[in-house]
């Protein structure tokens, strides 16, 4: 019996089928697949207990948006969101203007998170779903988020984030283009010195030159052979 198991045992009946499962384990890819089981339900246990702390941490209200009066409590709410790791639950405190405004409760702890009132997977499973669907189809793309987070993902799902992604990416550049119109160059990204110190390639490419067997005589078989040319820009730093 390893050590890691018996600091990880508790009475939750899931956890002791998921560990007996693993002991059972025969083939390699079946131990590691067990593991991967293991390894979500106690990354789930993590994430909940951390947020569970921070949820009974004091809150600040802020005001009400319509009338500016201090929003009150009403107790704590459950929230759930599918992740990379599974299905996450905690409880965290909402509140609603006194006077009645006609505004959506507010929850500071799922804004302090980055989560959307209505949002029901986390942002690094829309990411990752984003990305697998460059390279396939939809629907093959949520079976595989369905593996690697051990739930259901519609392909619905995964085709309504790369419209949202789209969305952003065309906000931003839009934005980025109205800036340079009125004046406004953009803002470097920061390079750390050594990467600064570099040599930029402007470009690259390859042709294809035919060469002879002998150097230097006009006689024998072409033989075709690509040679790559690139072009670098050399800043004064990289000189020294």
């Amino acid at each position: 019996m390893l050590c890691l198991i018996d600091s990880i045992r508790d009475d939750d009946p899931s956890v002791q089928y998921l560990l007996r499962v693993l002991e059972d384990a025969g083939s390699l890819t079946a131990l590691i697949l067990a593991a991967w089981q293991v390894a979500r339900v106690l990354a789930v246990q993590l994430v909940e207990t951390v947020l569970d702390e921070r949820a009974r941490q004091p809150t600040v209200w802020p005001p009400c948006l319509a009338c500016g009066a201090a929003v009150r409590s009403k107790g704590f709410v459950t929230r759930q969101i599918t992740s990379g790791v599974g299905t996450v639950r905690w409880q965290r405190r909402v509140g609603r203007c006194p006077q009645g405004c006609a505004i959506p409760q507010m929850a500071p702890l799922d804004a302090a998170l980055g989560v959307q009132p209505h949002q029901r997977t986390s942002g690094e499973l829309q990411c990752l779903g984003c990305a697998l669907a460059v390279f396939v189809p939809f629907a093959t793309a949520a079976r595989l988020l369905g593996w690697y987070c051990g739930g259901v993902v519609s392909p619905r799902a995964v085709w309504g984030w790369v419209q949202a992604a789209g969305h952003q990416a065309m906000e931003h550049l839009h934005g980025a283009l109205a800036t340079i119109t009125r004046g406004a160059e953009p803002t470097p990204e920061p390079l750390p010195a050594e990467v600064a110190a570099l040599p930029l390639a402007l470009g690259a490419d390859g042709v294809m030159v035919l060469f002879r067997p002998d150097a230097g005589a006009p006689r024998g078989k072409i033989r075709w052979r690509e040679v790559k040319v690139g072009f670098q820009e050399r800043t004064p730093e990289n000189l020294r």
